[in-house]
């Protein structure tokens, strides 16, 4: 399995059954996401791979570590640098 798709998968698990505020859920708008970035013609797969998982330290229960240890540094940070709450970690 691709780490785009790992990614796509580990984020809708994350997100099952939730909702955002607009009443989509939360895998209708992480795909949403990563349609967009493709649009504009992204291609990085760890920033397609960013797309998938924006939204899933700040509103699940996964941790940095996690993170890390399942998809690399980069995409670590790259999440992290997208997450609305405030964290302190030593990268």
């Amino acid at each position: 399995m691709t780490l785009l798709k790992n990614a796509e998968l580990f984020a809708k698990s994350k997100h099952a059954g939730k909702l955002k505020k607009s009443g989509i859920t939360y895998s209708k708008h992480l795909e949403e996401v990563v349609s967009r970035l493709k649009s504009l013609g992204v291609i990085d797969e760890e920033v397609l791979c960013t797309g998938w998982l924006h939204d899933i330290l700040e509103d699940t229960d996964t941790s940095f570590d996690e993170l890390f240890e399942k998809f690399g540094r980069r995409i670590a940070v790259l999440t992290l640098s997208l997450t609305k709450t405030k964290f302190v970690i030593d990268i």
